[in-house]
């Protein structure tokens, strides 16, 4: 769920100045569980991890500034001056399944695929044990199917 909202004012104090002002307030909820590879066993053939997260996060941002419209001989320009001020707070609550039975405990993996030869059958997610397995995105190695 994303909600924003969008305030804007802007003044003209005379024909060359302008005040311009504007405040943003963005609110973003996801609750997700997935599955997604976790690292190659070979190239045709994957580990799959199971993630389930919340991910709340709360943003405003206040924007100020000033346009100036001036003339130097045949050419016009426009300059602008002003500041922005961004605040955020993000909630993350992020957890690992795995299947420590089959794949041993902290593996972080519930599954495997083949890419080569996929059959897609339903995982039961109650067999999942939570793990204190940390992802890390920068794993997985490219692999050419051959």
């Amino acid at each position: 769920t994303d909600i924003a909202t969008n305030v804007l004012f802007s003044y003209k104090i005379n024909k060359q100045i302008s005040f311009n002002s504007g405040y943003l307030n963005y609110i973003t909820q996801q609750n997700t569980l997935e599955h997604g590879i976790q690292s190659y066993i070979t190239p045709d053939s994957v580990n799959l991890y199971y993630s389930v997260w919340d991910y709340h996060t709360i943003t405003h941002t206040l924007t100020n500034y000033f346009t100036f419209h001036f003339n130097t001989g045949k050419f016009k320009h426009q300059f602008l001056v002003g500041f922005d001020y961004i605040k955020s707070s993000v909630n993350l609550n992020q957890e690992y399944y795995e299947q420590p039975d089959i794949f041993g405990v902290g593996s972080g993996i519930v599954g495997t695929f083949s890419l080569k030869h996929p059959k897609y059958s339903a995982s039961p997610i109650d067999k999942y044990k939570l793990s204190d397995y940390e992802s890390d995105a920068t794993g997985v190695e490219a692999h050419t199917l051959t």
